[in-house]
């Protein structure tokens, strides 16, 4: 109950940078169980004091070991069938944040290819990563034609002055051509 409300206030002060806060509750939901059952499978180690260290390894197992999700629907049963394909869709990789506009933040492929309009789940990219040009690690979904970051954002990198003028002139580019509507699986 108190997740919502954090949800609901955050989204009230970034309105149009995140998901709506009952998407992000049942994404979140589903998602957390599915982490939780892929750490129960492996119980490998991690830091205590960095809880989302979990979940960032349980991310990396379930993107190279997709059968995980047949195993935790016939371990659950009930669940949320909508959410859990937007689950099986997400793209874990390396991308790079150059900054957030009003209504969104501006995410572009680590190989420069495309860049995409990226909602948060309860906040913007910004808020998570702190500076504009950076390099990080990912969960990149699609829900109702908005793309947003699956919450586990790590490893972040930020680009020096030579990397980001090349990053920023290669936007320059994508920015004439459009941002993709779609997350291009790998």
């Amino acid at each position: 109950e108190a997740d919502i409300h954090m949800i609901q206030e955050r989204h009230e002060m970034n309105k149009t940078k995140t998901i709506k806060p009952d998407i992000a509750k049942r994404f979140l939901k589903t998602y957390k169980d599915i982490l939780l059952f892929i750490y129960e499978e492996h119980r490998f180690e991690y830091d205590k004091d960095k809880p989302l260290e979990l979940y960032v390894k349980s991310a990396r197992i379930i993107d190279k070991n997709p059968e995980y999700f047949d195993r935790w629907i016939a371990d659950v049963k009930d669940y949320d069938k909508e959410m859990l394909d937007v689950i099986r869709k997400i793209r874990y990789d390396r991308f790079i944040y150059l900054k957030d506009t009003s209504s969104y933040s501006i995410v572009m492929e680590s190989d420069y290819s495309r860049i995409y309009k990226c909602h948060g789940l309860n906040d913007g990219l910004q808020t998570l990563i702190s500076q504009d040009y950076a390099s990080f690690e990912c969960g990149l979904a699609k829900y109702e034609n908005k793309i947003f970051i699956n919450g586990l954002v790590c490893d972040w990198i930020y680009l020096g002055v030579n990397f980001r003028n090349e990053v920023n002139a290669r936007f320059k580019i994508l920015k004439k051509t459009g941002f993709s509507e779609d997350i291009i699986c790998h």
